[in-house]
């Protein structure tokens, strides 16, 4: 079940749905993705994101539904607090936790930007890595990608900090999809983003006329669907 819930942190969906501008991608939302995995594994995940002045805290809670709740597992709560810098996501702090304390689930960066350091945990173990511009960390990362495709990016690229090490993300597009969703048809486009795991794959379904709202997610390991991942509801879903 550990690997389960770290597998599923790594899809960190963001949820908005408005007219497709920069500004749109960046107000309050509140989004709920049903995910299914191998085997009994079945949890919601709400995705919400908040403001004061400039700074941000995006929100990922992930609750077990069905067998696994009456084990006892999670919530693991994923927190990102940033800022706005030029334009691009500036990430402050991250932290990615299964709170029921039946995982090993337990990690952290501070970014400290003056100094162009971060400094991460995951449990005991502690690291340090010089920042280069426009690190984003694993929950903010889809964020950006959502605020570069609705500004005509097409295939973007990211350094990411992944608490151990700094990966970069490659998104690349395959062709468009309808999309079926809370009963309604979705025009997405289908994004695949190379996490330089050769044996995992992560693909999203994202609505460009809602900003780039992700209505679908999978991911593969090895060629198997690990879990799956569909939106059932949002604040600003019209």
């Amino acid at each position: 079940m550990s690997k389960l819930f770290l597998a599923i942190a790594l899809i960190s969906l963001v949820g908005l749905a408005q007219a497709a501008n920069p500004a749109t991608v960046l107000q309050p939302f509140k989004s709920t993705y049903m995910l299914t995995g191998q085997g009994i594994l079945k949890a919601e995940r709400t995705v919400s994101l908040s403001r004061e002045n400039n700074l941000y805290v995006l929100t990922s809670i992930i609750e077990a539904r069905g067998i696994a709740s009456l084990a006892g597992y999670g919530p693991v709560v994923e927190t990102s607090r940033f800022t706005m810098t030029t334009g691009r996501i500036q990430p402050l702090s991250y932290s990615n936790v299964d709170q029921s304390g039946m995982t090993d689930l337990d990690e952290s960066i501070e970014f400290d930007w003056n100094n162009k350091v971060a400094r991460s945990k995951r449990k005991e173990q502690s690291f340090e890595f010089q920042l280069e511009r426009q690190v984003l960390d694993p929950l903010t990362v889809k964020l950006s990608a959502r605020l570069d495709l609705v500004n005509g990016a097409r295939e973007p690229t990211y350094k990411v900090h992944e608490v151990d090490q700094i990966r970069t993300y490659k998104i690349s597009r395959l062709p468009v999809e309808t999309i079926k969703a809370l009963e309604r048809q979705f025009v997405c486009i289908h994004v695949v983003i190379d996490t330089e795991r050769p044996n995992r794959e992560v693909h999203y379904w994202m609505a460009p006329k809602l900003a780039y709202l992700p209505i679908q997610s999978k991911q593969f390991h090895d060629g198997n669907l690990e879990f799956f991942a569909t939106l059932i509801g949002s604040s600003l879903l019209p």
